[in-house]
């Protein structure tokens, strides 16, 4: 039996049985979306699993690909929230891991992007902390974790793998670069 769900922009699929956790894009507003688990009788197990700590709630109903970016500078985060926002995108943004961990209260991401610059190598200990926290609690099993910094050399990038990180952005990059990198990042993650 297909599994019918609603895009965020009124559009409705209709998607083949086992298509469960897979990533398509809606054929109206073009946004990247996820075909929703099913749900049958009192019995069945809700596509919201809680967090590894039991408190983080999914929200999500659509399908959406939700994201965390954890970045201080506030111009940069509301301009990728933006941006990513209009691609299809669930975004919650943090600029310390006080804010991380409230945001995991209200929503587990798919994907997160942590800057490797914040001050006292937050960064990383973010990413390490984030990497034990979705493991267990991502919807598909494997979210996805990148880290953003304007150089990478061979230790940071050693550094960054060892707290979980599977991909590594360059900033600056151009609106089309860095959405790329995060559409191929997203892929990956189906």
């Amino acid at each position: 039996m297909p599994i019918r769900f609603q895009c965020d922009c009124g559009y409705v699929w209709n998607a083949p049985d086992g298509a469960e956790g897979r990533l398509g894009w809606c054929r109206q507003c073009r946004a990247i979306i996820r075909v929703p688990g099913r749900r049958s009788g009192p019995d069945a197990q809700s596509d919201s699993p809680t967090a590894a700590n039991g408190s983080a709630k999914r929200e999500d109903r659509s399908g959406r690909l939700r994201m965390l970016l954890v970045d201080l500078d506030a111009a940069t985060t509301a301009m990728a929230r933006e941006f990513l926002t209009k691609d299809g995108y669930d975004v919650e943004t943090a600029a310390s891991q006080d804010e991380v961990d409230a945001a995991l209260k209200r929503f587990v991401p798919d994907l997160a992007l942590v800057s490797a610059e914040l001050p006292e190598d937050q960064g990383f200990r973010i990413c390490a902390s984030l990497n034990a926290t979705l493991a267990p609690a991502s919807r598909s099993d494997s979210a996805r974790l990148a880290m953003l910094a304007a150089d990478w050399d061979k230790q940071a990038i050693t550094r960054a793998r060892q707290t979980g990180a599977q991909a590594f952005l360059h900033r600056p990059a151009t609106y089309k670069e860095f959405l790329g990198s995060i559409r191929r990042l997203a892929s990956s993650n189906a």
